[in-house]
């Protein structure tokens, strides 16, 4: 997990594996990966990363898969919050919806991204 590829890896992994904790396991290194390889990544493959994450977010059935995935984004938000508009649309959109699991991540993100942030 030391090179850029093994990036492209986590987050196919977030997106496609079956198991749950493989998916979980996958955001979890991602988080501790992301910082180092994120300047050296193109333009298109941070988008798609950023796409990804906010789509499970909003799709995946886990708790704890959605709970590792906001963490990676509080992480990156650091780095990608001022190119990255949707995550502030998502946030009052997740907020207010009728589905608890979706408030439940807003307002964790929120939390995550008050600690993440304050430190910038």
């Amino acid at each position: 997990l030391e090179n850029s590829s093994s990036i492209d890896l986590l987050v196919h992994c977030i997106q496609t594996c079956p198991r749950e904790e493989l998916r979980q396991l996958a955001a979890i290194l991602l988080r501790k990966k992301i910082t180092a390889h994120w300047i050296r990544l193109g333009e298109p493959a941070q988008e798609n990363i950023k796409r990804v994450l906010l789509e499970t977010l909003q799709t995946d059935q886990s708790h704890p898969v959605r709970h590792a995935v906001s963490s990676v984004v509080a992480m990156l938000a650091r780095f990608a919050l001022p190119t990255w508009p949707e995550l502030l649309q998502f946030l009052p959109y997740a907020a207010q919806s009728n589905e608890e699991a979706q408030r439940l991540v807003a307002f964790g993100l929120f939390e995550e991204l008050a600690e993440v942030l304050g430190d910038v």
